[in-house]
Order: C-alpha cells, then structure tokens, then sequence
C-alpha cells in the first residue's frame, strides 16, 4: 500500500524528496567545509560544527526514511539517523542561540571548554530516546505510508 498509488503525485513527491535531500546535503556539505577551511577553532564554532554535523546525518538519509526503498535495513537506519540527527541538532541550534543570547545580553563571553561535551550529550539525549522507543515497537511497525518508487 502506498501513499499515493502509482499516480503522478507519487512520482512528483519522490522527486521533490530527492531534490530536498540533495539540496540540503550539499548545504550542510558546503557549511562544514566552510568552517574547516576558516582555520579559526573555538568553542562556538565547534558548536555550529556539531550541529552541522548532526543536520547534515538527517539531510543524508531523508530520502530514504520518506520513500520505501524496498530495503527494510535502510529504512530502519534511516530512521535512526533522522530521529538522532534532527533532534540533536535542533537542540544544539537552540543553544547556539541562547549563547548568543547571553553574550549580547550581558556582553561577555562564556567559556564552554567545561561544559561542550555535556551539551552535546544532553542534546543527543531526547533523540536516543526516540530511538529506543522506535526500536522497542520496531517489530509492530508496519511502514504503509512509505511511498514506493
């Protein structure tokens, strides 16, 4: 069963989902080359880098999460990474914010070197969730609203 049937929306939708995933890939792409290619190195760019990093797992394997590749361990992996991708780096954005938030507020800088790798992981912790419960009903999931190709 599929979204669409075999119609000219499913074959339009299946073409934007392409079109969309290889746009923002190249986007996310082009950001982390950017930053490396700086060769400034901070706390607040590393933090940009990490977001990017984690948007650019989700833009990889959007096609495959939305269109019914055929392949079961695709679309579970797919899943995975746009669960832990999307969130994580929708948290780290929120951050970035409000450290920028901070600093033009009361105009000084926070030292983040103790407090990095606790915000990544606090970040990372809603999207893990998500995936341990996708992986607990894992075996119950029927994907009817994947569109075939």
């Amino acid at each position: 069963m599929t979204l669409f049937g075999d119609t000219y929306h499913n074959h339009v939708f299946v073409s934007l989902a392409l079109i969309a995933t290889i746009v923002s890939s190249s986007c996310s792409s082009s950001v982390l080359f950017m930053i490396k290619r700086m060769n400034v190195w901070n706390l607040h760019l590393s933090l940009i880098f990490a977001m990017t990093s984690f948007e650019l797992m989700y833009d990889v394997f959007f096609f495959s999460c939305m269109v019914d590749t055929g392949n079961f361990p695709l679309t579970v992996i797919s899943n995975i990474a746009v669960c832990l991708g999307g969130t994580t780096s929708s948290l780290l954005s929120n951050v970035i914010a409000m450290v920028a938030l901070y600093v033009v507020y009361f105009r000084q800088t926070i030292d983040l070197i103790p407090y990095y790798y606790l915000i990544i992981a606090i970040a990372s912790i809603p999207g893990m969730i998500v995936i341990i419960m996708y992986i607990m009903v894992l075996a119950y999931v029927r994907y009817d609203y994947l569109v075939d190709i």
